[in-house]
């Protein structure tokens, strides 16, 4: 059994493979809490202490499902579409039961990126599962604790593998020096960094583009769309 918030078809809306027709698995839990998440209702429970601003039902919001209910789930959104993102949350939180999950979906036929916030190091087994992670390091503007979200034996062990992709928040150009030091620190190489605005409305997206564009430009980074809000309008099942 997993812990699932929701599953639903969409758009790939960032990182390296943005665009790609996908069914999303957004997993229910998280041992961080981004003051900006803009999925609070997988993790923000009512008994929550978190800086987090709104809180959420954990009845209403963390389903026990069957691996046999997940996959009839994916059939019944497409039975086309065989590329999946697992999301959250964070998905390592259950690494047991997503390696089994894993495990079937590509005995099924399906391609699988999961993504993950880089404090958590993948079994070898997930590993040769998956296509592709896609890892976002948190800054110190997401109000974490870093020594629980900036884990360098773990960003080490993602960065040496030529599947794993990183995503960075950036808020402003003052996000930089510290993208700068991880990337060194943890011998991420430059082709391996996706950078994209902080924001969670469409205008917000836009008004910080331009200039996330020139940081990428700037550092030989690669640029990274949130399609899912910009072209989607953001929210559940989006």
């Amino acid at each position: 059994m997993l812990n699932v918030n929701e599953i639903f078809r969409s758009i790939q809306g960032e990182g390296k493979t943005a665009g790609k027709e996908v069914i999303f698995i957004r997993l229910s839990g998280c041992n961080l809490h981004c003051i900006w998440c803009d999925t609070p209702y997988c993790w923000n429970w009512n008994s929550t202490s978190f800086s987090h601003p709104v809180k959420f039902d954990v009845q209403n919001e963390l389903h026990q499902m069957s691996i046999d209910s997940i996959l009839d789930t994916l059939l019944s959104l497409d039975a086309q579409c065989k590329q999946v993102v697992i999301t959250g949350g964070e998905p390592l939180l259950q690494m047991k039961e997503l390696e089994l999950l894993c495990t079937r979906l590509v005995d099924s036929g399906y391609g699988i990126e999961i993504e993950t916030n880089g404090t958590i190091s993948p079994t070898s087994q997930l590993m040769l599962l998956v296509e592709q992670f896609n890892c976002s390091p948190k800054l110190k503007h997401s109000q974490n604790d870093m020594r629980v979200a900036n884990r360098p034996e773990v960003l080490k062990h993602f960065a040496q593998r030529p599947n794993v992709f990183f995503k960075f928040v950036i808020a402003n150009e003052d996000d930089i020096p510290e993208v700068l030091d991880l990337v060194k620190t943890n011998g991420i190489m430059q082709h391996q960094v996706y950078l994209m605005p902080e924001g969670q409305t469409k205008e917000e997206q836009e008004l910080k583009e331009q200039q996330v564009r020139s940081l990428c430009e700037k550092h030989s980074f690669n640029f990274s769309p949130r399609l899912h809000i910009t072209e989607l309008g953001g929210g559940r099942g989006i």
